[in-house]
């Protein structure tokens, strides 16, 4: 199966949203977002990688074997 290139959001244990990866930063990863403090739809406003995400999981769902 191939995987396109895109950006994955990750949710940590303590509602802290990463975005993954993030090349032009030194661990790969960019904070973005807390969902303790903010709703889904909020930090989907902020999210600036909104398109490469799209991208790679609507690039993967179309992959035919």
């Amino acid at each position: 199966m191939r995987i396109g290139k895109g950006h994955a959001i990750l949710v940590e244990p303590d509602g802290r949203m990463i975005a993954s990866p993030v090349w032009h930063t030194d661990d790969c990863i960019e904070s973005f977002a807390n969902l303790s403090q903010k709703t889904a739809q909020e930090t989907w406003v902020k999210f600036d990688y909104k398109e490469n995400h799209l991208n790679k999981y609507l690039e993967r769902a179309m992959v035919v074997v």
